[in-house]
């Protein structure tokens, strides 16, 4: 890693420990039911994505490195909401080369501290949301009983300008438990 890109990773590094003082996160036995199964959910998938497939698409980045102008071995940003923080926090823990916050705190950091070409940098998003008015799966085949709703667990990764992939899987909440009906309804690669 190039001097500059260290430096942008430390001040990073002490950007969000400002931010965990002004809004820690919350220790996982407060996580509400449906928090932690999306937190158990989310760590599931973070800890293949550390040891399989972020490595593998880094390599990929690598092989590129010259052409794209970025460092062959870029630090890792995770996002995610509360429950993937907590997941995070618990498998992550301090790590040289991994940090993790909250979406809008990462939105803000790249406003002050842009790494438009993502020269120093891959970042890893998963999360889950309500499904809203623009969802848009094959509904027929995955009707709610009443009390039921969508839920839509988003995870993507960039590792450059026009070079990142992303995927949607729906899932079912009942106000006990999250139930997977659709692995992949959306996805995309760039």
């Amino acid at each position: 890693m190039d001097v500059e890109g260290q430096i942008w990773f430390d001040d990073l590094r002490s950007f969000i420990a400002d931010r965990r003082m002004e809004r820690p996160i919350t220790p996982r036995e407060r996580l509400d039911i449906e928090a932690e199964m999306q937190c158990r959910i989310i760590g599931g998938a973070l800890i293949p994505w550390l040891e399989r497939y972020g490595p593998r698409l880094v390599r990929q980045r690598g092989a590129l490195s010259a052409v794209m102008g970025v460092e062959e071995d870029p630090f890792i940003v995770f996002t995610s909401t509360e429950p993937g923080l907590v997941a995070a926090d618990l498998i992550v823990g301090e790590n040289a080369r991994v940090l993790y916050l909250y979406p809008d705190e990462y939105r803000t950091w790249l406003a002050e501290r842009p790494d438009e070409r993502f020269r120093w940098h891959v970042h890893y998003r998963s999360y889950f949301r309500e499904a809203d008015a623009s969802f848009d799966p094959p509904l027929d085949d995955y009707p709610l009983a009443p009390g039921e709703s969508y839920r839509i667990h988003t995870e993507g990764t960039m590792l450059g300008t026009s070079f990142g992939r992303t995927a949607d899987h729906l899932w079912k909440w009942n106000g006990k438990e999250l139930t997977i009906l659709m692995e992949c309804f959306r996805q995309a690669i760039s």
